[in-house]
């Protein structure tokens, strides 16, 4: 897990990665709760080196409310609590690509690995970062089609 994990940071710290401007520590933190809570898939090469990770959490209503407004760090400042294992509710916390890796991983592990793994699952979510730092919110059916219907989920 060790070797993982310090790919995992190296990749989020890089130059124009996510967390570029963040303390590897507390990348490493973050990560390393990813990682330790067993909902998490890889993508490997034929040499069996890691080339894609996803991570996320299983929610309720309230949960993916306040996951949809709210960063999950803000959320463990506030003293919020919610529902993170066990909901009907898929929220992807992190999703990487090696560099240099093929980019068709992001909707293999999104779309086919992810819903495979959490076939109970109702709606798959999350938040992406554009590269000019904009966050937008996404949410589809575990089948990867629109799911407008949950778009006003309420506290």
């Amino acid at each position: 897990m060790g070797a993982l994990l310090d790919d995992l940071v190296a990749w989020h710290c890089r130059e124009g990665g996510a967390f570029e401007d963040v303390d590897r520590r507390v990348v490493r933190d973050r990560l390393g709760f990813l990682l330790g809570t067993g909902r998490w898939l890889s993508a490997r090469d034929d040499g069996g080196r890691v080339q894609g990770w996803l991570a996320w959490v299983e929610t309720d209503a309230r949960g993916l409310a306040l996951l949809r407004t709210h960063d999950l760090d803000q959320l463990v400042q506030s003293g919020l609590t919610f529902q993170i294992f066990g909901g009907p509710h898929v929220y992807v916390m992190d999703l990487i690509v090696a560099p240099g890796a093929d980019r068709r991983l992001y909707r293999r592990l999104l779309y086919r690995d992810l819903p495979r793994r959490v076939p109970q699952a109702v709606s798959i979510s999350g938040h992406m970062v554009r590269p000019d730092g904009r966050r937008t919110f996404h949410i589809r059916r575990p089948d990867g089609g629109r799911y407008e219907a949950l778009m006003g989920v309420a506290a």
